[in-house]
């Protein structure tokens, strides 16, 4: 795992959880986006998810942030293969990052560089066995 971190709009909630006492209520799912650009920084600016167009039969994978997570002090690390949807067609993406997101929406929670980008090939799902997706907040 390259650069990881905190998207902007979970620094505000924790901020306002902690320093206005308003409260924060985590979402049941969350849904990881694959990126045909890799973000660096919370707000997302350099973030380019990938389509159907360069990634035929893509969907944003929905995971269980209770028991898919292994946590520590400062990382989080994903405790169950993650399998994003076999390509059909002929995929031109190749994957350089990830962002999740509370689900249903665009509020961004974490993001990531991959240190491998993978290509998407025809027939061959992109996917990261356990501890392949990890995010730093040091």
């Amino acid at each position: 795992m390259a650069t990881s971190g905190m998207g902007n709009y979970l620094k505000g909630k924790v901020f306002q959880q902690v320093l206005n006492n308003t409260a924060y209520t985590q979402p049941a799912t969350v849904d990881i986006a694959l990126g045909t650009t890799a973000p660096t920084d919370g707000a997302l600016t350099s973030w380019v998810e990938a389509t159907t167009t360069n990634y035929p039969g893509y969907a944003r994978l929905n995971v269980t942030p209770d028991s898919d997570w292994t946590i520590s002090a400062t990382s989080a690390q994903n405790n169950t293969a993650l399998n994003f949807p076999t390509p059909s067609g002929s995929p031109t993406a190749v994957i350089q990052g990830f962002v999740i997101y509370e689900h249903g929406n665009n509020n961004a929670l974490f993001w990531g560089e991959l240190t491998t980008p993978q290509t998407v090939n025809s027939g061959g799902a992109v996917s990261f066995a356990i501890a392949a997706l990890t995010v730093n907040l040091a």
